[in-house]
């Protein structure tokens, strides 16, 4: 879902998820990658809407997993 907060988006998880079954996350603009992970084409911190520390996102070529997401190569 997508909240009003630009850059933004809001993932509902299961309810036995321990983070809780909601949680908001800010995308700061996307960049070029560095060197690694291998593969990865764009990069961004994530920032929870809780203030906890933010996450490195990165996205990889629609390539890197087959059609029914069974299996992905492993960037690492």
């Amino acid at each position: 879902m997508i909240p009003q907060k630009p850059y933004s988006i809001l993932f509902t998880f299961p309810a036995s998820c321990p983070s809780g079954n909601e949680g908001e996350y800010t995308f700061d603009p996307f960049r070029a990658p560095g060197s690694f992970p291998k593969g990865a084409i764009l990069s961004a911190t994530v920032t929870p809407l809780s203030g906890s520390l933010g996450l490195n996102g990165y996205k990889f070529p629609d390539t890197q997993c087959n059609a029914d997401m069974t299996s992905c190569l492993d960037p690492l």
